[in-house]
């Protein structure tokens, strides 16, 4: 019963973070592979536990993905609880996580940078923040059943 709830719940926020986002990136669907495709115009701001420009989501069967971009001093994203999986690589600039488990009580910061790839688990808060002048930007992808 246990694995339900916690599916479901991974479910509505994947949903409702996919829904906060207005667009969705178009693809070359013509043959077996899709091909995803962003430029530079395609990023928008969005409040996600703190300002962020997120540019259009991609989504797939059994995947949700996209690309964040937060700088230095005007984006930070701050206690974010994933309700669901997470895998994130770093494409560009450097930043910190910090990562905190439930109760929430401690917390361990991690400086990222580009080729840095990590997984989130279920249940975990996170926080990031660029450190660097550049753009601190990573890919994230949410597997799904």
């Amino acid at each position: 019963m246990k694995t339900f709830w916690i599916k479901f719940l991974s479910g509505v926020a994947v949903v409702a973070a996919c829904l906060s986002i207005s667009s969705w990136v178009s693809a070359d669907d013509q043959g077996p592979v899709k091909v995803f495709s962003v430029s530079e115009s395609d990023f928008e701001d969005m409040d996600s536990n703190g300002p962020v420009m997120v540019a259009p989501m991609m989504s797939v069967p059994g995947m949700t993905g996209g690309i964040a971009r937060l700088e230095k001093g005007r984006h930070k994203v701050s206690n974010w609880t994933h309700w669901y999986g997470e895998v994130v690589y770093v494409t560009r600039g450097s930043g910190n996580l910090t990562a905190s488990l439930p109760p929430f009580a401690e917390s361990k910061t991690y400086h990222l940078s580009v080729g840095d790839f990590f997984y989130i688990p279920v249940s975990t808060q996170v926080s990031f923040e660029a450190t660097s002048q550049e753009a601190f930007e990573f890919f994230f992808a949410i597997p799904g059943d």
